[in-house]
């Protein structure tokens, strides 16, 4: 052995140097043979340890992929039995949502329809409450007269009458179709083939005690034709103290000195005047009606009643009925009349071309004359 701090060689087992003092590291033992012989047995007899070691970490694998596995099983079936149940609830929710707002809606429903009767509960009695009213305001205007007063006064001014101051004047009063009113109409001129021709729809004014017209109709009548004098006349007829019939037209002044005498009923003249609203003494009011072209003017000469006849007598050439009782009287009085076929079944097609624009001429006509 040799110190390495001097070199100097020194006795084995010595732990300082003699020749300097140094402290000498001692040789490291050598290794200790193996007393048993190594064997192949020996050796292999590691190998099965890290086999089973491999098939304890495969065990534990699986295991723990079983365990998982069985938890996702059981959630899957635990979460989807809940969702099961989440969703019957919402349908049995939506059921009885639906089945509450059936019942609401119809509650809804029941009670609009509630509504709707007692509004038209409400517009029934408005009605009877206006018709009321209406008939109040009627009422006052006739001076709340009876029926049979106020038909009694009109049948005092109903007939044919002559002017007793001229002796040129000639009147015929007849009742109309409706009760309250009465169609007039005065002849005035030297003869009844050229004289000047009023007509008017008259309604007693129990306030003035007289006969009122508005919309009075005014034209001459000669051999050269019609002419027009006005077609807005307003007036009255009225009984003076002595018991005269007397006339006062607003638009001519015209009428002012004509004192009026009972002569008979309506139509009753001996002057052949063939009053042209006299529509009972003629077989039609416009007898070529179905064969040409009715004029406007054509209609001057007729009043209210008139002109409702001959519009209806177009219809009645082909028989059909009524449901306006005077005019089913009036045809029914007419030789050439035959009713067959109900108003509600009639068809207006049937009308030849000449009709059907002297039907919508006539109705043209009422409506500008405030007959409609």
């Amino acid at each position: 052995m040799f110190c390495e701090n001097c070199g100097k060689q020194m006795p084995d087992g010595a732990k300082f140097c003699t020749e300097c003092g140094a402290e000498l590291k001692q040789p490291a033992p050598a290794p200790a043979a193996s007393s048993a012989p190594v064997n192949a047995a020996s050796s292999g007899a590691a190998k099965p340890k890290k086999k089973n070691t491999a098939v304890i970490v495969i065990c534990i694998v699986l295991g723990v992929l079983i365990l998982m596995a069985a938890g996702l099983f059981f959630a899957i079936r635990f979460f989807g039995r809940m969702a099961r149940e989440a969703y019957s609830e919402i349908v049995e929710t939506q059921e009885e949502l639906i089945d509450d707002f059936s019942d609401e809606a119809e509650d809804v429903i029941d009670e609009a329809e509630d509504l709707v009767d007692e509004a038209e509960d409400h517009a029934e009695d408005f009605d009877d409450e206006w018709e009321g009213i209406f008939d109040n305001e009627n009422d006052s205007s006739s001076n709340e007269l009876s029926r049979s007063e106020l038909d009694g006064i009109i049948d005092e001014y109903i007939g044919s009458w002559e002017d007793s101051w001229s002796q040129r004047a000639h009147m015929e009063i007849a009742r109309a179709s409706d009760p309250d009113k009465v169609y007039i109409d005065v002849y005035w001129g030297n003869s009844f083939d050229s004289t000047t021709h009023w007509s008017f729809t008259a309604t007693y004014d129990a306030g003035e005690d007289c006969l009122s017209y508005e919309h009075g109709k005014c034209y001459d009548e000669t051999d050269n034709g019609d002419k027009k004098i006005y077609t807005d006349g307003r007036g009255q007829f009225y009984f003076d103290r002595d018991g005269n019939l007397r006339w006062d037209d607003y638009t001519e002044n015209a009428g002012d000195k004509c004192v009026f005498e009972l002569v008979g009923d309506p139509g009753d003249t001996d002057d052949g005047s063939g009053e042209l609203d006299n529509t009972d003494d003629m077989p039609y009011v416009l007898p070529d009606s179905d064969s040409r072209y009715i004029d406007e003017s054509e209609l001057d000469n007729l009043t209210e009643w008139g002109c409702k006849v001959a519009r209806n007598e177009i219809y009645a050439r082909y028989g059909r009925k009524f449901k306006d009782k005077d005019l089913q009287n009036y045809f029914d009085s007419k030789a050439w009349y035959s009713p067959s076929v109900d108003a509600k079944d009639f068809d207006e097609s049937i009308l030849n071309k000449w009709e059907k624009a002297n039907v919508l001429t006539i109705t043209q006509y009422e409506k500008k004359m405030g007959y409609r």
